[in-house]
């Protein structure tokens, strides 16, 4: 299953003042930060040229986040799993060459500065202990991590469905959390209808939960 995320922008300024001050905490200056997140790997290291818009494999990715990080910006990496093998079954004579890959990417993730992951199922292809002895940096079963970016906290949440996403969300901004990245395993599509659907329902107004739908003034999607 594909696996995606909900935030707000790969770009965005952390600006915690009014938020900070309902809570009577210090409110450090604002601050811009880079966010990059990759997603379902299955364990390849460069394009296979068997599927289209590929746009290169990790030595490009590492690329780009270097060269981020070369700007001045803080810099936040975030993987949402399923990166480490093709597939839950490996055949027998496959199991060398995707280990590894598998430690490859590993590797490749960790030089880059991996902050956090939510692991996929495919990730535990070659079991638990082979997984564990990765040592990549991973979060529990719907929990939260904050991470801070200059003074400022990122949530980043690991949820099973949207509305405990929703619900460890409000928590991560009740320990300080500004701005809150969901990881879902679903795809990005039933995770954004989803969030359409919880947004709408207590911003705008009744109609809008039909099923056809267009932008409205508020942020919301409204019907027609």
């Amino acid at each position: 299953m594909s696996r995606s995320l909900v935030a707000l922008a790969a770009v965005l300024t952390l600006c915690t003042c009014a938020w900070l001050k309902t809570l009577g905490r210090p409110t450090p200056p604002p601050t811009d930060a880079v966010l990059f997140f990759t997603a379902d790997l299955h364990g390849y290291l460069e394009p296979c040229g068997c599927s289209e818009n590929m746009r290169g494999g990790l030595s490009r990715t590492a690329g780009v986040i270097a060269a981020a990080r070369d700007g001045g910006l803080p810099v936040v990496l975030i993987d949402s799993g399923d990166g480490l093998f093709p597939s839950a079954a490996i055949p027998e004579a496959a199991v060398g060459q995707q280990e590894r890959k598998a430690r490859t990417i590993a590797d490749g993730l960790t030089a880059m500065g991996l902050a956090v992951r939510a692991p996929g199922e495919l990730d535990d292809a070659r079991g638990a202990p082979f997984h564990a002895g990765l040592k990549l940096p991973e979060l529990p079963p719907d929990t939260f991590e904050l991470i801070d970016v200059k003074g400022h906290q990122l949530g980043v949440v690991r949820a099973s469905t949207l509305p405990l996403a929703t619900a460890l969300g409000l928590k991560a901004r009740e320990a300080g959390a500004v701005f809150v990245v969901a990881l879902l395993p679903s795809s990005f599509e039933g995770a954004l209808k989803g969030l359409i659907d919880a947004t709408c329902s207590t911003w705008c107004w009744p109609a809008a939960r039909r099923t056809s739908w267009r932008p409205s003034r508020t942020g919301c999607w409204a019907a027609r």
